[in-house]
Parts: C-alpha cells; sequence; structure tokens
C-alpha cells in the first residue's frame, strides 16, 4: 500500500461523484461511488495506521524534549536530549533490521 494507490483512486471517487451527483437515481452511479469510496477510504486507513506507527514513538520524546527545553533546568535538557539521541538510534537500528535494503541515499532519492 502507497500514498501512490491514493492518488490514482482520487480522480477515479471524483469523477464517480460527478456522475451520481448528475444522477443521484444512476443506480450504476451509485454503486461505483460506493464500492470506489470503499476502496478509498480501506487505502486511507491503511495508510493512517502506518503513519500513527511511525509518528507515535516520537511523540511522548519530542514532548518531554520540547518542555525540558522551556523549563530552564539544563541538566533536564541534557538528559532529555541524551534520551531523545539513544532513542532516534534505537529506532534506526530497529528499522534496519525489519527493513534491510533500506538506507540513508533511498530516502534522499527524488
Amino acid at each position: 500500500m502507497s500514498a501512490g494507490e491514493i492518488e490514482k483512486l482520487t480522480p477515479l471517487i471524483v469523477q464517480a461523484t460527478r456522475d451520481f451527483r448528475a444522477n443521484p437515481r444512476d443506480l450504476v452511479a451509485v454503486e461505483r461511488l460506493q464500492t470506489i469510496g470503499r476502496e478509498w477510504a480501506s487505502k486511507v486507513h491503511v495508510l493512517s495506521g502506518a503513519v500513527d506507527e511511525i509518528v507515535t514513538p516520537w511523540s511522548a520524546a519530542a514532548s518531554k524534549l520540547a518542555l525540558a527545553a522551556t523549563s530552564g533546568d539544563a541538566e533536564e535538557l541534557k538528559k532529555q536530549v541524551e534520551y531523545f539521541l539513544t532513542e532516534s538510534i534505537l529506532r534506526c537500528c530497529i528499522r534496519q533490521r525489519q527493513f534491510p535494503s533500506l538506507t540513508l541515499s533511498s530516502y534522499l532519492k527524488p
């Protein structure tokens, strides 16, 4: 599943919506809109889950780091920076084990 699949479905759902609006009693148009809508919604749901899986673990550490940065407590800030960097390295190592073909250059490709 990729964002590209959603991008491919978007014009289809837009056209299905236009067809339905032009003739709301056309059962074929209704069924087409429902079918494409379900497929699009399913793919968005999967993509949302993948994004959440990536973002959620970082949010707690980033929040703690932001609080430490605004607290004025240099020791707490140092502690949170070290924690954040350690977590970052560990997460990268885990991802590398899960997806050995991923490299820094694969992230930098346009």
